[in-house]
């Protein structure tokens, strides 16, 4: 399957099942979340990967109570650390507001 074909047949999916995921696959999952390119190679990502009944109610509830969230066996959270990034001025916030219209 090329790229494309991969991008047209994605789909979101919103239920799923309760099941456990072998942790070689979990390993494989978080390897290419690592791989994903980032502005200057600073991967500012962080995984967390949530199995708790708990904290799964915890996420669902923060995702704004998407409860589909704790129907899942395996939860895994992407977090981003922002601060190696330069916050933007009103200057070129400006810039690219009048560059995107």
């Amino acid at each position: 399957m090329d790229l494309f074909e991969v991008v047209e047949k994605r789909r979101s999916i919103r239920k799923f099942k309760p099941n456990s995921v072998a942790e070689k696959d979990l390993k494989k999952i978080l390897e290419a979340g690592q791989l994903a390119p980032s502005d200057g190679n600073r991967q500012p990502w962080y995984f967390v990967v949530v199995k708790n009944e708990e904290t799964k109610n915890a996420l669902s509830t923060a995702a704004n109570n998407q409860k589909f969230i704790t129907d899942a066996g395996v939860v895994i959270a992407a977090l981003a650390d922002s601060s190696g990034y330069p916050r933007s001025s009103s200057s070129q916030a400006e810039f690219l507001t009048c560059r995107t219209q």
